[in-house]
């Protein structure tokens, strides 16, 4: 909330936006700490104070209607409002694996994309820049990491990396152009430097990716790095001619042939925490 100029509508449709990533996974909402920690910011100032309700009670008649549906849906199908579909889903408030979520061989966050550890480094530096703007941002990531740490899920199973993590993109944008712009300036050398070795951490994800959807390192469990490593030189280029091919020209038995491969590991593997 900028100024007291911003329109009603706005917040209704920002109210939707957030109804929207609530409704596609609970946890989610806790991007929504940044929100609520300006609204109460904005209701200490008296000029404001006005404004801020109406736009607040805008922002919440969004965030209704479009939660709403979603948990009637919840109730008929799973018979609780706030059921998230799956079972056995618990939360170790005391025993978060911090470490595990950041930078496990199991779909860890940073070990997986490691670009998203930069990203995160960004945003201490944007907190020098700008105390408010950037605590908030990074409190509501820390709050969004320790509640993913104590899910007994936090691995997300058979994903690519951390998938949960999808719902900070906004806030890894904005960490690693605040980095960016701390390290690179107005230095075009360092700006070139910055670009290649963001592309090598791009063909490097790219080629990890197709390690994982093609089944040549477990889908679900942790990895050997060792492996993958030694795999993105002597297997990937390879692969990736093989599945391109077969997805232009025969992607229907590609599917087919990926979903077989993955059979076995499916049934061996015990969902640990």
């Amino acid at each position: 909330m900028r100024d007291g100029s911003d329109g009603r509508g706005r917040w209704l449709v920002f109210g939707l936006s957030a109804g929207l990533v609530v409704a596609t996974y609970y946890i989610n909402g806790l991007v929504l700490l940044l929100a609520l920690l300006e609204c109460l910011l904005r209701l200490f100032k008296p000029r404001q104070f006005v404004m801020t309700i109406v736009s607040g009670l805008m922002f919440l008649a969004g965030f209704a209607l479009l939660v709403a549906p979603a948990l009637i849906i919840k109730g008929l199908l799973d018979g609780e409002w706030v059921a998230t579909g799956y079972r056995g889903q618990l939360f170790y408030w005391a025993d978060p694996r911090l470490w595990a979520v950041g930078f496990s061989a199991e779909h860890g966050a940073f070990s997986w994309t490691p670009v998203l550890l930069f990203a995160v480094l960004g945003l201490f530096w944007l907190v020098r820049k700008s105390a408010m703007a950037g605590g908030m941002m990074l409190l509501t990531v820390g709050v969004f990491y320790y509640a993913l740490a104590s899910y007994n899920g936090w691995h997300g199973h058979s994903s690519y990396g951390s998938r949960f993590m999808v719902a900070l993109t906004p806030f890894f944008i904005l960490g690693l152009a605040a980095l960016l712009d701390a390290v690179c300036g107005t230095d075009r050398r360092r700006w070139l430097v910055a670009t290649s070795f963001a592309a090598l951490l791009v063909l490097w994800n790219a080629g990890f990716m197709l390690q994982w959807g093609t089944n040549i390192v477990p889908n679900r469990g942790a990895v050997d790095f060792a492996v993958v490593t030694r795999n993105q030189v002597t297997l990937v280029p390879q692969a990736a001619w093989h599945f391109m091919n077969g997805y232009f020209r025969r992607r229907s038995a590609m599917v087919h042939d990926v979903e077989n491969g993955d059979v076995p590991e499916r049934r061996r593997y015990d969902l640990k925490r």
